[in-house]
């Protein structure tokens, strides 16, 4: 369940049994932490319908590792109009 969790948010999981597993755990957060970075991204022609939208980000160097979401939903008509969008 929880890899099933993990894999649709970007997510990874750090089993930690024992304490040297939970320090081991805190220190890949932290190192996960000084390496994230936001992207941000809006189509040039949003359709407010609702419907899932896949996103697929390939990094230029082969070696990097990326995660993130499959996706995202689009906001329905109502929410956009509220959000300021035609």
């Amino acid at each position: 369940v929880l890899d099933l969790l993990t894999r649709a948010t970007g997510g990874s999981i750090l089993p930690a049994r024992e304490n040297a597993d939970l320090r081991h755990a805190f220190r890949k957060v932290d190192e996960a932490l000084r390496h994230e970075y936001v992207v941000g991204y809006q189509p040039a022609a949003l359709k407010p319908d609702g419907s899932f939208r896949v996103v697929e980000i390939r990094p230029r160097i082969p070696k990097l590792h990326v995660h993130t979401r499959r996706g995202y939903y689009a906001p329905l008509e109502s929410s956009a109009r509220l959000q300021g969008q035609p």
